[in-house]
């Protein structure tokens, strides 16, 4: 998506829509709005094979946001929200400042959903490809906080402070404490608002344009006697990830599967993709591609399948 961005009220404005029009078609996934944010710190993440969180960096971050349809509507609907243990992508890399590789919590992972720490540079990743949330909090867990309360009533009521500290109780105490002696707030800092909905000048033209092509579709279905001028790579009829390997087959045709694997692959890694114009993927590696629809679903393909999608789509070309 590219800005700049408007408004709701200026979306209807530019679409014509009454607000309950524009709902419709954010709820049905036709508009796809994102959210801008003030100076905030991010986590910047990605997710591995068991959804856990491999933490690469930290930074400070004023724009806009692309974030989960549910979290979208759920904003809508209750006009804030809490994105806690949420994700968000990020949609303008040039507003990213104050870019940290160094871990930010004094416990070492893993802990809670993070999984470990590969800190790396920022010229070392691809912003828009990984996940952020806004930065927790980390304090005093109530484990530690009733521990210490414990040792200290221990202390006070004994006789003998010595025996009491050397006791096997005290011992314990420690043991747990040293295990669980942070909590983290994912809920601070991570606050939206309705009046932060905006939506994309390319998420509008890409509306409008769909619309136009509906509009076109639906007057060559009441005269069957025209040909359809959209070629599959362009039309309805595949989904968003076939439409990306049509592409590429298109301009590989000749090429093995293997080949196309890997050529999509590099597609993903580019920074100016020619197969992936959507930015639909989120990552891909030898065993599959993780993506996200138009409609914000968020999709997994097994490597294993793309042998026999292709043959089916080059049946269909």
């Amino acid at each position: 998506m590219q800005g700049p961005w408007y408004t709701l009220e200026d979306a209807e404005e530019l679409l014509s829509f009454r607000r309950a029009e524009l709902l419709h078609h954010i709820d049905t996934g036709d508009l796809r709005p994102v959210v801008t944010t003030k100076q905030r710190s991010l986590l910047v993440f990605r997710r591995d094979k068991n959804r856990r969180w491999i933490g690469l960096g930290t930074c400070s971050y004023r724009g806009c946001l692309a974030l989960h349809p549910d979290s979208i509507i759920n904003l809508i609907e209750n006009g804030e929200i809490k994105l806690g243990k949420g994700s968000a992508r990020l949609l303008e890399s040039h507003r990213v400042q104050d870019w940290s590789s160094h871990y930010p919590f004094k416990q070492l992972p893993p802990f809670d959903v993070l999984e470990e720490w590969r800190g790396c540079e920022m010229e070392a990743v691809e912003l828009r490809k990984l996940a952020v949330t806004p930065l927790p909090l980390e304090g005093q867990s109530s484990t530690a906080f009733i521990g210490d309360l414990t040792k200290s009533a221990m202390l006070f009521m004994a006789k003998d402070e010595q025996a009491v500290t050397e006791s096997k109780e005290m011992a314990q105490i420690d043991e747990v404490v040293k295990l669980y002696p942070y909590a983290w707030s994912f809920d601070a800092n991570s606050k939206f608002s309705s009046e932060d909905l905006r939506i994309a000048a390319s998420e509008i033209e890409r509306f409008k344009s769909a619309s136009t092509a509906e509009s076109t579709l639906d007057s060559i279905e009441a005269d069957p006697t025209k040909k359809d001028p959209a070629p599959l790579v362009e039309g309805k009829r595949a989904n968003q990830l076939h439409q990306l390997f049509i592409r590429a087959i298109v301009d590989n045709p000749d090429s093995k599967t293997r080949i196309l694997w890997k050529l999509i692959q590099q597609d993903w890694e580019s920074d100016e993709p020619q197969y992936d114009l959507d930015n639909i993927i989120t990552n891909m590696d030898g065993s599959g591609i993780e993506w996200r629809s138009n409609h914000y679903n968020e999709r997994s393909f097994m490597s294993s399948s793309f042998g026999p999608v292709l043959s089916k789509l080059k049946k269909q070309m």
